[in-house]
C-alpha cells in the first residue's frame, strides 16, 4: 500500500524548485528519474487550453520524481516518488512511498534534503 505526505503550498516556482532539489540531490548522491513533466507533455497538445487558467499559456507545471539511494535501484528496491506540482509561482510538494520503498532513514534524508531547498529558496526571495 502506498501512502502519500503532502505540503502545503509554498510560494516558490515549480521550475526554481526542481532545479534546487535535484542538484541538492546530486550532491548526496541520490540517484533520481523524471518520470512526468507536464509542460513537456503539453509541448505535444497545442490546441488544449490550461484546465485552470483557461488559456493555451499557463504557468501550470508537474514534475514526477523517481528517487534512488546509490545502489538500491540495482537491488530492486521500490524508490520514493517526489511530486512537484504549482502554478503562478506556488508550488505543492508530495511524497508517495510504498511499503517496499527505501529506509525511514532514507526518507528523511530526502525529506530533509527538499525542505532544507524550500527554505533557502524562500529565503533568498524574502531577501530580494
Amino acid at each position: 500500500m502506498n501512502s502519500i505526505k503532502h505540503f502545503d503550498s509554498l510560494p516558490i516556482d515549480t521550475d526554481e524548485l526542481v532545479l534546487a532539489v535535484t542538484g541538492a540531490l546530486k550532491e548526496k548522491k541520490f540517484e533520481f528519474h523524471p518520470s512526468f513533466n507536464l509542460r513537456h507533455a503539453r509541448t505535444q497538445q497545442k490546441d488544449y487550453p490550461c484546465f485552470y487558467h483557461g488559456t493555451e499559456n499557463c504557468s501550470c507545471q508537474m514534475v514526477v520524481l523517481q528517487i534512488y539511494r546509490n545502489s538500491s535501484r540495482r537491488n530492486g528496491e521500490s524508490p520514493i516518488t517526489l511530486v512537484l506540482y504549482g502554478q503562478d509561482d506556488q508550488t505543492q510538494i508530495s511524497f508517495i512511498e510504498s511499503q517496499e520503498h527505501l529506509s525511514e532513514t532514507t526518507l528523511q534524508e530526502c525529506l530533509d534534503i527538499v525542505l532544507d531547498r524550500v527554505q533557502v529558496l524562500i529565503k533568498k526571495k524574502v531577501s530580494v
